[in-house]
């Protein structure tokens, strides 16, 4: 509130923070409990219905956001055969009822999207920041 004034009035930090608290004293004082009460619940109705209205449209549009499945690497599973029949799979030799990656699929991304498995940092493996901010796994 106090940016607020200071930028319409063109007032300094000090005068804007002092007459801000001057309007929120004179606003409880005036209305007392109820008046803070009263907003504080109109706060918490509008941040339900955004809340609300943020979960409604990540569920509707998730499915048209979402990356494509993973071709995947030597001995995957496919999870569905829509998966299995866009990539090309064959069946497992283990369980001839799942469908498994296809090491002649000329799709194959060599499981990592999306450079493969080309090094990205020289010094990945020995330097514990060189991914950083994500943890090296080989200290």
């Amino acid at each position: 509130m106090s940016e607020i004034l200071e930028y319409t009035f063109n007032l300094n930090q000090t005068v804007g923070i002092f007459l801000s608290g001057l309007v929120i004293i004179f606003y409880t004082a005036t209305g007392g409990l109820f008046s803070v009460a009263y907003t504080d619940v109109v706060q918490a109705f509008v941040s339900m219905l955004g809340v609300l209205t943020f979960v409604i449209y990540v569920l509707s549009t998730e499915e048209f956001l979402a990356p494509p499945p993973s071709v995947g690497a030597e001995g995957y599973i496919y999870p569905d055969t829509a998966t299995c029949d866009m990539y090309n799979g064959t069946q497992c030799a283990v369980d001839s009822d799942q469908c498994c990656y296809n090491p002649d699929n000329t799709l194959a991304d060599n499981a990592a999207y999306p450079i493969g498995d080309q090094q990205v940092f020289s010094n990945q493996m020995t330097d514990a920041h060189a991914l950083s901010p994500f943890p090296n796994a080989v200290v």
